[in-house]
């Protein structure tokens, strides 16, 4: 959902902001979601780090 919906906003932040409170959860949690998602894709910025497998399949969904 929030790359979905990034271009409706300034900001990477002001995008997680506003749907993170549609949902009830903390920003940062769901910026970390998204993170962890771009590392286990082979997407993120930085270094790609370890693959966390299942575990964030529940943040997942908040993403797509």
């Amino acid at each position: 959902m929030v790359r979905e919906h990034e271009g409706e906003y300034a900001s990477r932040w002001a995008a997680l902001t506003s749907i993170a409170e549609k949902f009830g959860c903390n920003p940062e949690t769901l910026r970390n979601w998204l993170r962890q998602a771009e590392r286990d894709e082979g997407t993120a910025e930085v270094d790609p780090g370890f693959g966390t497998g299942a575990s964030v399949s529940v943040g997942r969904a908040l993403l797509t």
